[in-house]
């Protein structure tokens, strides 16, 4: 199974409903926006610009910083690997903040895409149409 087929597995259009009424935690209100923004990884894949244009918020840090905490929230609780497909983390000079990044946990194995494509198949994930599948 390549990476395109377990992109397919993903419920682009459950995910993409949530979203749109998803409210990050306190904590995560709290934090400066600008620093998610800058982690984003370029270029931006599609299925990021296609979350980030679906919420109506004004601010696109602000936006940018709750798609982090959605992301977040999926690894957890669904073991979705998104959030590493979207934003640089664990780089030495990542931009976010610590406590932010101590709170992120590693790629979960089994999870979907598996991490193993992170690096390999980037390329895939820009110009991937998460609306044409499901």
């Amino acid at each position: 199974m390549g990476l395109e087929d377990e992109l397919k597995r993903i419920e682009w259009q459950r995910l993409m409903g949530e979203w749109k009424s998803f409210e990050p935690d306190k904590v995560f209100k709290k934090l400066d926006p600008v620093p998610f923004t800058k982690a984003l990884i370029h270029p931006i894949p599609r299925f990021v610009e296609l979350f980030l244009s679906a919420r109506k918020d004004r601010d696109k840090d602000l936006t940018t910083r709750n798609l982090y905490a959605f992301l977040l929230d999926k690894r957890y609780f669904e073991r979705l690997n998104l959030l590493h497909f979207a934003f640089h983390i664990f780089e030495e000079q990542s931009p976010l903040p610590k406590e932010i990044i101590a709170r992120t946990p590693f790629p979960h194995e089994e999870g979907i895409p598996n991490f193993r494509y992170s690096l390999s198949s980037r390329s895939i994930l820009v110009d991937y149409n998460i609306l044409g599948h499901e």
